[in-house]
């Protein structure tokens, strides 16, 4: 029988699913997403070629000697805003410009609450402190960074997502009608499941509770405090802007990911291993994933050749006598961090703007429609290594693939990057695979994936009429 296309995919995005937004109600447990509702997962069609050579040894605040070229790099590979589509596709204009006009809104603030005034400063303070950073011109500034203890409670709630993402990647695996996979889960289960236990016991002592009380007290407090919250985004925006290295008249800002060393080979030794398979599907009953159709097909191939996801003539379907189609790969979640927006401000009432009606940024769902302009937020992605595809090839694509390999050309599996050059940078260099007749082979590093917040409707209100 063919291999299922459709039910291929939606494997790949089921297993990442099922660890950062929602897991199969078979599989829950303690700490799992509270607000699955709010997180969206788009693949890449094909994967994000990443050059380490590029992002090494990065410029940021703690790594003041660092390379500048190499952040500003990162923070534009990650400033792209999808549209709410299983496969990443970017909408138009990038985060840092859609929220300097969000940040630069009309305010409209209510009277002001001194009790909300004082809960809104206390909760502010057990999550941000003053620190030191530069400005365009390399001048050092006081901006206000995260405290130490809302940094930890960040690393601990990354080192748990890995250690669910794993157990679920584990369970997924496996066929729980089949009596030998039954067997095999109540043995090896325990073993499993124990490393999320540690991980949640360590995310509880990283002071769990207390940083999400103060989260949730400034989201509360926040509506109270518009025009000072608002105030504040505009300075931090001012003060973290950076000129462009290579276009003088282009404004960025500096984002930074956790953990830093995510690019580095050997980041990959505590990364969760995963094996998809065509003979045994994954499928999550909460997934986002849909069928879909490309220009009104839904019949369109695996096989890439560039151009993305949406174009007919990007894809090639496989030989139908292609078999036994295993995919494995090491992945991990690489958080965002850009210190120079507030998340908050898009939830709050009050503000106006003429860059776009009421809702018009995003509906708070992930229904939209192509009207609204930010209805994404990428806040972590996927990294992949070890990727390796294993199938017994029919003719037509054991040729195809030969071919492609022996003329260095550019081409891609599903959400995967097989062969081409970087996406950015690093002209002179060839993302290379290897193939041995049977398995398709590629150490390289690779972005699969984004995770995504779904904006809050948003903005809260109309210009007023003149």
């Amino acid at each position: 029988m063919p291999i299922n296309n459709q039910k291929m995919i939606q494997s790949v995005y089921d297993t990442l699913f099922s660890g950062y937004v929602q897991p199969p109600d078979a599989a829950k447990v303690q700490g799992g997403n509270p607000q699955p509702d709010r997180v969206y997962l788009c693949l890449e069609w094909p994967g994000k070629q990443i050059a380490e050579s590029d992002l090494a040894n990065a410029w940021s605040p703690t790594n003041p000697n660092g390379v500048m070229s190499a952040n500003e790099k990162f923070s534009g590979l990650v400033d792209d805003i999808p549209s709410v589509f299983p496969m990443f596709t970017p909408i138009g204009p990038k985060v840092s410009e859609q929220y300097t006009v969000i940040a630069n809104a009309q305010v409209t603030p209510p009277p002001e609450n001194a009790a909300q005034k004082a809960a809104y400063a206390k909760a502010d303070a057990l999550l941000w402190k003053d620190a030191t950073d530069y400005d365009d011109e390399g001048k050092t500034i006081t901006v206000k960074k995260p405290h130490p203890m809302y940094v930890a409670y960040k690393k601990a709630a990354l080192a748990y997502t890995n250690a669910l993402t794993t157990f679920l990647t584990n369970y997924l695996a496996l066929d729980m009608s089949n009596p030998a996979d039954q067997r095999k889960f109540a043995t090896l289960g325990p073993g499993w499941r124990a490393p999320v236990d540690a991980a949640w016991d360590d995310w509880t002592a990283a002071h769990k509770t207390r940083i999400e009380d103060a989260l949730a007290t400034i989201a509360q407090s926040s509506n109270n405090q518009v025009g000072v919250v608002f105030n504040e985004a505009q300075k931090r925006l001012s003060a973290l802007k950076k000129a462009g290295l290579s276009d003088a008249a282009k404004i960025w800002y500096g984002t930074y990911a956790s953990p830093a060393n995510w690019f580095a080979p050997s980041a990959v030794d505590s990364w969760t291993k995963a094996t998809i398979s065509s003979e045994k599907y994954v499928k999550n009953e909460h997934s986002d994933y849909r069928e879909i159709t490309v220009e009104g097909k839904a019949s369109w191939g695996l096989w890439s050749g560039g151009g993305g996801f949406s174009k007919s003539d990007a894809h090639e379907h496989m030989d139908e006598t292609t078999d036994g189609l295993e995919v494995s790969f090491s992945y991990a979640k690489v958080d965002i961090d850009r210190p120079w927006l507030n998340a908050v401000l898009m939830g709050l009432q009050g503000w106006h703007t003429t860059a776009a009606k009421k809702n018009g940024y995003s509906n708070g769902t992930k229904s939209q429609t192509n009207v609204q302009q930010f209805p994404l937020l990428p806040v972590s992605f996927v990294a992949v290594r070890n990727l390796s595809i294993t199938a017994k090839w029919g003719q037509k694509d054991l040729d195809s693939i030969s071919s492609k390999m022996k003329a260095n050309a550019s081409f891609g599996w599903g959400p995967f990057s097989v062969n081409s050059s970087y996406a950015s940078g690093s002209s002179d260099k060839n993302f290379k695979s290897e193939f041995d007749g049977r398995t398709i082979t590629n150490k390289g590093l690779q972005i699969i994936a984004w995770i995504c917040a779904v904006n809050p409707a948003c903005p809260p209100e109309d210009m007023p009429s003149a």
